[in-house]
């Protein structure tokens, strides 16, 4: 799109940049309960995973769930590229969307044969890692779907919906899995072998919803991406000029109107302005770079949380794997409700407003450093992790004492509970407090993480503009999701031979970074509009 230049006027421009066609609140709205459907899944399973792996097999250990998570982060990334690519190439976000509930469905499959194929447990919760990562990649074009299908100034309201759907996803789902808890283990008796009970509930609950994903997404979802035609109109704000003082230079846009005829609209210019050589305008490479440096640094932080917040709850205060579930569900629920309450607030209250998306950014990596630096083991703590023992019996903080103890423990078969006892650093690692801990991690993602995802979200389909976004928003997944490939593994090795201290160690210096980043190029984070109002109030441009 080529703009004829001129001087910087003595009174500022105003400047219009309009996308065409209007939002399509109808498919997002889809998009959204789809996946609201997806996280109400994701909110019950999650806490149940890795109690059920250490029911299957006690000799599970945290470098294997972190090298199955590692499996289906890399599936994700693979499902990303391709459904960016398909997406882009078809233009049409719909079937990588319907292909992904497909493969959901197939990865449930194979986790409900874990308890009739004991014998192949391991190899079952690999392919389900695997395949839900894949899933969960195709599923990713929705965000594509949402930054295209939406206006630029209704792009807060759109994201903010997603997030409020993911919201009430991790509300619901661990609500209904605290209920799944009264179903107990091994459960209610299901033909040929299964059983329906607190590990399984939840899965057969993923079938039903990825059913009626599929449904909604047949009936009611209208996926084609549609290519803003961008024009850019330069007029002289009605309060600070007389229009009479300019004269019409014509803009011709890089493409046609639906008729086939050149794109145009006008600029107006004062008689005595000059017409200079034109600028280019793109997306700022350097602002994009910082977002996905900002990203990884997120991802790190949730990486450690995630990897390690069941294993290291279930090791520093004591929880069963029924405990865990308990607690972990009760903890989602409390994540979720925070979550809501911050999605309602972009919806319906113009959060984005209040708190612009930079300046968000900066809050919301400054809350996720906030919970390294008190939930760090600090040397003034005085207790440590107690090692293994048979739940309700004495906890021992020597190592030497624990193996002992266990040895010649009469709890035959009764499950352990503790840190495990080949685990050294348990006796010199302090324990945070259970309350301390707990609070700080609803509020990081409870707050924190809604609070980072949806204005990365804004923030990144704004600057990149009125291009086709499916492979760019593709590898704005996908350079997060790389960390999760070795990152689980590395992760939960470091933990089983140092403990906790210098992974949180690691991540408070990865989240001074990140702050660092934003705070030294926060003149740059700025959507792609204000980008081109700045360079054609300075000597105009051609827009790309």
């Amino acid at each position: 799109m080529k703009v004829a230049p001129t001087k910087t006027p003595t009174k500022p421009l105003k400047i219009d940049i309009e996308d065409d066609p209007p939002t399509d609140w109808r498919s997002i709205y889809v998009a959204n309960i789809v996946a609201a459907l997806a996280t109400v899944q994701v909110g019950s399973v999650i806490p149940t995973i890795w109690p059920y792996m250490k029911i299957v097999n006690p000799n599970m250990t945290e470098t294997m769930y972190g090298a199955f998570r590692g499996a289906s982060a890399l599936g994700n990334i693979i499902a990303s590229g391709v459904a960016g690519f398909w997406a882009n190439r078809w233009r049409n976000t719909k079937p990588p969307l319907i292909t992904g509930k497909l493969l959901n469905i197939f990865a449930t499959c194979l986790y409900l044969l874990i308890e009739v194929k004991s014998s192949a447990a391991m190899f079952l919760f690999l392919f389900y890692d695997i395949f839900h990562g894949i899933s969960a990649g195709f599923s990713s074009a929705y965000r594509t779907h949402i930054s295209m299908a939406s206006k630029e100034h209704e792009r807060s309201r759109a994201f903010g919906l997603s997030m409020f759907a993911g919201s009430l996803g991790f509300l619901l789902g661990p609500l209904i899995q605290v209920l799944f808890t009264f179903l107990g283990y091994p459960g209610i008796s299901l033909p040929f072998g299964f059983h329906l009970n607190l590990y399984t509930a939840p899965i057969y609950l993923a079938l039903v919803t990825s059913g009626v994903g599929i449904l909604f997404l047949s009936l009611w979802f209208n996926g084609k991406m549609r290519i803003k035609q961008k024009k850019i109109a330069l007029s002289p704000a009605a309060e600070n000029y007389e229009l009479q003082d300019y004269q019409n230079i014509s803009v011709y846009t890089n493409g046609l109107n639906d008729d086939g005829s050149n794109s145009s609209i006008t600029k107006t210019q004062r008689p005595s302005d000059e017409v200079k050589g034109v600028k280019v305008v793109r997306y700022d490479k350097i602002a994009v770079f910082v977002l996905m440096a900002a990203k990884v640094s997120v991802e790190l932080n949730m990486l450690a949380i995630t990897s390690l917040m069941t294993p290291y709850s279930m090791a520093a205060f004591e929880w069963s794997s029924a405990d865990s579930v308990t607690y972990m569900s009760a903890m989602m629920f409390a994540i979720g409700g925070f979550s809501m309450i911050f999605s309602v607030a972009y919806v319906f209250f113009k959060f984005d407003k209040i708190i612009p998306e930079r300046i968000a950014l900066v809050c919301s990596l400054t809350i996720f450093l906030l919970f390294f630096v008190f939930t760090f083991p600090w040397a003034f703590l005085s207790e440590t992790m107690p090692y293994q023992h048979a739940k309700g019996e004495t906890a021992y903080f020597n190592q030497t004492e624990a193996i002992a103890a266990l040895a010649a423990s009469n709890s035959t078969g009764a499950e352990l509970v503790g840190c495990n006892v080949n685990y050294s650093w348990c006796a010199t690692t302090p324990r945070i407090n259970v309350y301390v801990y707990n609070a700080a991690l609803v509020f990081a993602i409870g707050i924190g993480m809604p609070m980072t995802h949806v204005n990365l979200d804004i923030l990144y389909s704004k600057m990149l503009g009125p291009i086709k976004q499916g492979v760019l928003q593709a590898l704005f997944v996908s350079i997060g999701q790389v960390l999760n490939v070795i990152g689980p593994v590395i992760f939960t090795e470091i933990y089983s031979l140092s403990g906790p201290t210098y992974l949180w160690m690691f991540e408070i210096a990865t989240s001074c970074i990140g702050v660092s980043l934003l705070l030294l190029n926060f003149h740059r984070m700025v959507s792609f509009t204000d980008r081109v109002e700045r360079k054609v109030l300075k000597h105009g441009a051609v827009v790309s």
